[in-house]
């Protein structure tokens, strides 16, 4: 199945036709506290759910070829985990 962008809303649940269900996981992927939810991915596929990461950078400052971050370690990381 095509998923155009847009089209449905974060969080959304998906019936395929031959009824597989998918759950959209929308996340900002340089944004450390996006990763908090992913225990959310976890508990949706233990119960049958076909989760798609839809990672994207919302930070204005990012250049459209990317900026390279290095290992997320820290402070606040760790406070975070």
């Amino acid at each position: 199945m095509a998923i155009r962008l847009g089209a449905v809303p974060p969080g959304e649940l998906l019936t395929e036709p031959n009824g597989a269900r998918q759950v959209l996981h929308w996340y900002d992927l340089l944004c450390p506290f996006c990763y908090v939810g992913q225990q959310r991915s976890t508990i949706f596929e233990g119960r049958g759910f076909d989760v798609i990461d839809l990672p994207f950078q919302a930070h204005p400052d990012i250049p459209p070829g990317g900026r390279a971050v290095g290992p997320r370690s820290g402070p606040m990381v760790a406070l975070i985990e």
